[in-house]
């Protein structure tokens, strides 16, 4: 069975090269570099990683088909028409390569942070210097994860309750946190 390169993996390394965050490609804002961002990773998941639209949409934060499909027509016109963005897409699809060639992916497949912080606490001496980038990285979006998850938590609890659509977008905001973090599954959202 082949294994793919996962989204997560594919955003991280668009995310570098934009200059955003992670977590941003999951959500729906629709600035420039992000939007831009999102769009890249949908063409790279399908066409070098081998993920189909679906699946792509579901790991994207709950995007549709048609949106995934769009996004793909973008970067392959984009791609005709710059030479430069060409040559960044070409050596991004380049990179998902070596790592789909390599065992790297399997090594780092999205590690769970709860049990890398786990391992740390278990023998600190030798596990802390033994994290790898991959599980930094991992480390690093939980925590980002969290203190927004926070921060919405904190909105929620101090926003006047007489002002429902106040309450509701930020109901909506930590819902999207909580899914981007992996606390709700795709599917029970659905109901």
């Amino acid at each position: 069975m082949e294994t793919k390169t996962p989204i997560r993996q594919i955003a991280d390394l668009v995310a570098l090269e934009y200059g955003v965050h992670p977590t941003d490609i999951y959500g729906r804002r629709q600035t420039g570099n992000i939007a831009n961002a999102r769009e890249l990773v949908c063409w790279l998941a399908e066409t070098v990683a081998g993920h189909d639209r679906l699946s792509i949409a579901r790991q994207l934060g709950d995007q549709n088909y048609a949106t995934i499909s769009h996004a793909y027509e973008l970067v392959a016109a984009r791609r005709s028409d710059d030479p430069a963005f060409q040559e960044m897409s070409d050596i991004l699809a380049a990179a998902i390569r070596v790592f789909d060639s390599t065992a790297l992916h399997r090594a780092a497949a999205d590690p769970e942070p709860h049990e890398i912080v786990n391992r740390i606490l278990g023998n600190p001496r030798r596990e802390a210097i033994q994290v790898s980038v991959m599980e930094a990285v991992a480390l690093a979006n939980a925590l980002f994860a969290h203190r927004e998850i926070a921060q919405c938590i904190a909105a929620l609890l101090t926003t006047n309750f007489e002002d429902k659509d106040a309450e509701a977008a930020i109901a909506k905001a930590l819902k999207s946190r909580l899914e981007t973090a992996g606390y709700l599954n795709y599917e029970e959202t659905k109901s």
